[in-house]
């Protein structure tokens, strides 16, 4: 018989979020019609992303079961600096731009790793910046300011 403290109870909270959240999608995409395979209705890819949530949910919840648990330290640092980059980059991009906000963003989340790699950060970035503006940019014609100026 497992013991109380045994189970691993971080998986079992993010298995039981996760099949709630699919349950309440699968009930919310109830009231849209599902139609046929041949002739999807608004509420089929819902109503199926819903159910394949659930099941990933339930399976979870069976493997924290199985598994025996292991209480590692948690280093808050690493969370407080990505959660972070994701304020400052919502504040800077309408000031600075979209580069010198994602910048931003690379810089300061890449702290959580404790050790800071600056070509990692320039390139990422890079990437990251010609990415971002490509597809909201280009592809779709959202108007979006790379720099300041």
């Amino acid at each position: 018989m497992r013991k109380f403290n045994d189970i691993d109870w971080h998986e079992m909270v993010a298995a039981t979020v996760v099949t709630g959240v699919g349950i309440f999608a699968l009930a919310q995409a109830q009231s849209y019609q599902t139609g046929s395979l041949n002739r999807m209705g608004p509420g089929y890819f819902p109503t199926l992303a819903a159910a394949v949530m659930v099941g990933l949910g339930l399976l979870l919840a069976l493997s924290s079961l199985r598994r025996r648990a292991v209480h590692p330290r948690v280093w808050f640092f690493p969370l407080f600096a990505v959660f972070l980059s994701l304020i400052a980059w919502a504040v800077l991009f309408p000031l600075i731009g979209f580069v010198p906000a994602t910048f931003a963003l690379f810089a300061i989340s890449s702290l959580a790793q404790g050790k800071f790699r600056p070509l990692y950060v320039v390139l990422a970035t890079a990437l990251m910046s010609g990415f971002g503006l490509g597809v909201f940019g280009y592809a779709l014609n959202i108007p979006i300011n790379a720099f300041w100026f």
